[in-house]
């Protein structure tokens, strides 16, 4: 068996290039699966009495997945305007059986799907950084215009964005941001105590950390072009305890490459902002000589597998989908993804959908526990019907986040 490494992701992507670049220059053995590529290429995966098993078919080369023993993936979206439309869903059908064998590859990942959701939710990550013992600025989550302007009052400079693991620009609120205030009412926003200092942004590979200091006069240097600013760039040296909590921050996260935005107070203090799972680690790279992409490779060829997600809820052997409905037992909220509840239906039909495996067929006649957006769920209550298409994961099943018209239905008896 040979050890090889599997790419995964867009060859116009910086931190892919530069990462397969490395892996090179190291002399390993790798596949390279390139998005732009997929409505030719497969990727098989079935389950047998060996287990989880699978191919990898690129450029001609066939790789067993049992050769793969570690994967760096960045699955960006995928680029269907440039593929025949007869093409498109073979190319999204492989590229969602790659994510879903992430999640349960015996092989190390960078990173695993599931380990990158708490980035969805940054209200949630917060917490987990303050677990991990970074600190963490004064903040809000809120749609009250009220309780907005009061914590303006209490802090004096606070700094808004998005909630989401949407890419948005920081800003500070300023006052002629005070006559928009209302529009808090139509989505929560995220508000944040001004913390004065020196931006640095820490990228933790496995236990290896690597520390920039960015200077700017911009509130958000990734953005200082636009506001006409500079941004001046070196590596640094982190106080040893800062950066064993970096390295605990990210395997508290159940990540392998984490990029973790710090702010070094004028009293020498740091508190944490953020951690990004799929950091775009090039431009801190380009700018200072940090040999992130090195590291990275060197994890990717050790291919150790001591670190799997144990949080990982809904993962998928196969791929699979059926069409189901019964009555709703219970309602409560997901334990791990804050946009979802968990409804447990007592199951009385799943039909086929298309060519896609059924996996709840066995399920008829017993609870099911179904993880559902809670936006689709609405006032859904015991006793009501659900209709929705589902995929059985390892806890029970997971609704379709997005359903087309007339795929999910709650229905009162």
């Amino acid at each position: 068996m040979i050890a090889m490494i599997l790419l995964y992701g867009s060859l116009t992507d910086p931190p892919l290039v530069r990462t397969l670049e490395a892996v090179q220059s190291a002399g390993a053995s790798y596949v390279l699966l390139a998005q732009s590529a997929l409505d030719r290429e497969r990727f098989e995966v079935e389950v047998g009495p060996c287990g989880l098993q699978g191919t990898i078919v690129s450029a001609g080369q066939r790789v067993p997945l049992r050769d793969v023993h570690s994967v760096y993936a960045r699955p960006l979206e995928l680029p269907t305007a440039a593929f025949d439309p007869s093409a498109v869903p073979h190319a999204r059908a492989v590229h969602e059986r790659v994510c879903e064998w992430l999640d349960v590859a015996d092989a190390l990942v960078v990173n695993r799907p599931a380990a990158m959701e708490t980035n969805a939710s940054k209200p949630l990550q917060a917490q987990l950084i303050a677990e991990a013992g970074l600190p963490v600025p004064e903040t809000l989550v809120t749609s009250d215009e009220q309780e907005a302007r009061e914590f303006w009052r209490t802090h004096g400079r606070v700094i808004f964005k998005s909630i989401s693991g949407i890419r948005s620009i920081v800003r500070e609120l300023t006052d002629a941001d005070s006559e928009r205030l209302h529009l808090l009412a139509d989505l929560p926003v995220q508000f944040q105590e001004f913390v004065a200092g020196v931006d640095v942004r820490v990228h933790v590979v496995d236990d290896e950390v690597y520390a920039a200091e960015i200077r700017s006069g911009a509130v958000d240097y990734r953005y200082a072009a636009r506001d006409g600013a500079a941004v001046e760039m070196q590596a640094i040296d982190l106080p040893a305890d800062v950066a064993e909590r970096c390295v605990a921050l990210t395997r508290r996260l159940g990540l392998f490459l984490a990029g973790i935005d710090l702010r070094r107070r004028p009293d020498g203090g740091y508190v944490c902002f953020e951690a990004n799972p799929m950091p775009a680690y090039t431009y801190f790279e380009a700018n200072t000589g940090l040999p992130i992409a090195e590291a990275l490779a060197s994890l990717l060829v050790r291919g150790t597998r001591r670190r799997k997600v144990q949080e990982v809820q809904m993962v998928q052997a196969v791929e699979n989908l059926a069409a189901i409905r019964g009555t709703i037992v219970s309602r409560r909220p997901h334990g791990t993804l804050p946009d979802y509840d968990v409804v447990t239906v007592k199951l009385e039909r799943a039909e086929n959908v298309g060519d896609k495996t059924n996996l709840l067929v066995p399920m008829i006649g017993k609870e099911v526990e179904v993880a559902t957006r809670r936006t689709l769920l609405r006032d859904a209550k015991a006793g009501m019907e659900l209709r929705c298409r589902a995929k059985r994961t390892a806890d029970g099943a997971m609704c379709e986040k997005e359903p087309e018209p007339g795929d999910f239905e709650i229905i009162a008896r």
